[in-house]
Formats: structure tokens, C-alpha cells, sequence
């Protein structure tokens, strides 16, 4: 992945996904007093980085599901998303959270910012597969223009299914480069990052002051 002036290589995102997806257990298992199950709802409150990314794939190889929440939301809507999903952990970054202008008093927060401890702590190694085909892998929620935002579950299946015709069309390769565009909150950033990541190319994530210029 490439990010300003950061690149990650294949090797550093599956190693600093493997520690979180690790830390995400951990972490679950220290506010319920249970083991994440498949479908359980973990929240991103991220801005445009690698560790976004990061993020998406620890949790996935955690054994959740996802839910992308834009750091740029009301603090009612975040409130309603959270609440809707019962999510008991908000991975986030501290630039995000100590802004003072969200707050997440009802949840865990697990920051996963470059320097974060754990990434010095736990297992570098690949994890046992937690969750499978029929398993959620993310809910992304509508507008709510028409009323109240609803949550739309995508399973593994799914996500499987349009990663790989998007690849086959686009013709991605290990030689590509791609950009990724696209806010968390939509479904084009998931064929985006995947389709990237699992043909061997390299994922260029546009900063969000260049990416709101572009619109």
C-alpha cells in the first residue's frame, strides 16, 4: 500500500493485520467475558489511511464483520449506527477520537494507530479461518434519506463473488496500480481494495484533502 509518504508491503499489512485481528479477540473477550463469534459487529471509525485498511483486514481475519462509520458523521448518526449494530468495539484512531468532537463512551475503543503497542505484543503469525462463506463480512448502512439509515449485510460469498469479476474485467495484475477512491462507507470500496490486494497490486489510498478537491 501507498500513502503519502508510507508504503506497507504484502508482508507488513498481513503481519500488522494478524496482530489485530488477535488484538480484536483479546479485546472482545475482555468487554463481554465471551469468544467473537462469526457475525459479530465491530465498528470502524477511520479516517483515510493504512490503517484503514489494516483495520478492514484484521477484523475480517478476526472472525467479525465490519461496519464503516465516517469520522465525518453528526454525532447523532454515529450514535444510531452504533446503537443499531450493538457494537461492543469501535476500532479508531486517536486524531479521530481525542478531537473532542465524537464521542464513544458506550464502547470499547481499540486504537490502531502505527505506534500502537500491541503491534509489539501480539503474534505476527496467520490465524485459524474464524468465519466462513455464509458469515457476514460487512453491514454498510443507506443514506437514511427516506428515513432512518438501514444496515445492508453482505456475507463472505458475496464479497468473494464481485471481487473476483471486478479483477477478471479490470484486469488487475501484480504490475497494476490502483487507486482507491472511494469512502469506507460505500460499496465500491470494497472491489476496490480487495480486487487490488488479492491479485498482488499495489493499492495507492488518495489522502482525504486531495480526494475532497477531486470532487
Amino acid at each position: 500500500m501507498v500513502y503519502e509518504d508510507r508504503e506497507l508491503s504484502y508482508k507488513e499489512v498481513d503481519e500488522r493485520s494478524n496482530q489485530l485481528a488477535r488484538h480484536i479477540r483479546w479485546s472482545y473477550r475482555q468487554r463481554t467475558k465471551q469468544e467473537l463469534k462469526p457475525d459479530t459487529l465491530i465498528a470502524l471509525l477511520l479516517e483515510r489511511s493504512p490503517e484503514m485498511v489494516v483495520g478492514i483486514l484484521g477484523m475480517l481475519k478476526a472472525g467479525g464483520a465490519y461496519v464503516p462509520i465516517d469520522p465525518g458523521y453528526p454525532q447523532e448518526r454515529i450514535d444510531y449506527l452504533l446503537e443499531d449494530t450493538g457494537a461492543e468495539v469501535v476500532l479508531s484512531q486517536r486524531s479521530v477520537v481525542e478531537s473532542g468532537e465524537i464521542g464513544l463512551a458506550q464502547a470499547e475503543v481499540v486504537y490502531i494507530d502505527p505506534e500502537a503497542a500491541f503491534y509489539g505484543q501480539e503474534d505476527p503469525s496467520m490465524l485459524p479461518a474464524y468465519s466462513g462463506p455464509a458469515d457476514l463480512a460487512y453491514v454498510i448502512y443507506t443514506s437514511g434519506t427516506t428515513g432512518k439509515p438501514k444496515g445492508v449485510m453482505v456475507e463472505h460469498r458475496n464479497v468473494a463473488n464481485l471481487v473476483f469479476v471486478q479483477r477478471d474485467q479490470v484486469e488487475i495484475n501484480s504490475k497494476s496500480k490502483m487507486l482507491q477512491f472511494a469512502s469506507l462507507v460505500f460499496d465500491a470500496s470494497v472491489w476496490e481494495i480487495f480486487s487490488t490486494l488479492l491479485s498482488g497490486a499495489a493499492l495507492c489510498i488518495l489522502p482525504s484533502g486531495i480526494r475532497q478537491d477531486a470532487h
